[in-house]
């Protein structure tokens, strides 16, 4: 979780789009969704901090080219929930499901039209499906190919990039 935070920390800070839930009695983070702006965010602007985050770099990527293609993206326009997590001693307790209401709230006073995610596991799925998010596009872990290898082979299920409209 750190090295995903410093990743888009700086920038998601400066929109003022990421969630935290903080612990009433310790005041410790106890959840963050990590969210931008989808139109203002290039990946090129996303290094990966090590090369072992490569492959998940070129999944997320390929979900997002099959998303994007014949639209357009623009600024202000599309909310993207980039990282949602929970600290695992706080699970279960509906804290995932509160950050994502208060981050699609958020993007609704902000004006943002479309909310997107790219769900990598079936509880995230769940979650954003309660809240009206439709599958767009989706890609077997199974099936996955990273420079010529199923990096991804021995995961069950499917990254799923999903979408809801805010207006």
């Amino acid at each position: 979780m750190t090295d995903i935070a410093k990743q888009f920390g700086h920038k998601t800070a400066q929109e003022s789009l990421t969630i935290v839930a903080q612990s009433q009695e310790t005041k410790q983070i106890i959840g963050v969704l990590l969210a931008n702006d989808w139109g203002a965010i290039s990946s090129e602007e996303i290094i990966s901090p090590t090369e072992k985050f490569n492959p998940i770099l070129a999944l997320l990527d390929e979900l997002d080219a099959q998303y994007k293609q014949g639209k357009s993206i623009g600024v202000n326009e599309y909310l993207h929930h980039e990282f949602l997590a929970v600290s695992q001693q706080h699970r279960g307790k509906n804290i995932a499901h509160n950050l994502v209401a208060v981050a699609i709230e958020n993007a609704i006073k902000k004006g943002y039209k479309t909310a997107v995610v790219t769900a990598n596991n079936p509880t995230s799925q769940h979650i954003h499906r309660k809240f009206g998010f439709q599958d767009c596009v989706e890609i077997p872990y199974q099936t996955f190919t990273y420079e010529g290898q199923k990096v991804f082979a021995s995961l069950a299920g499917n990254c799923i990039l999903m979408d809801k409209s805010l207006i």
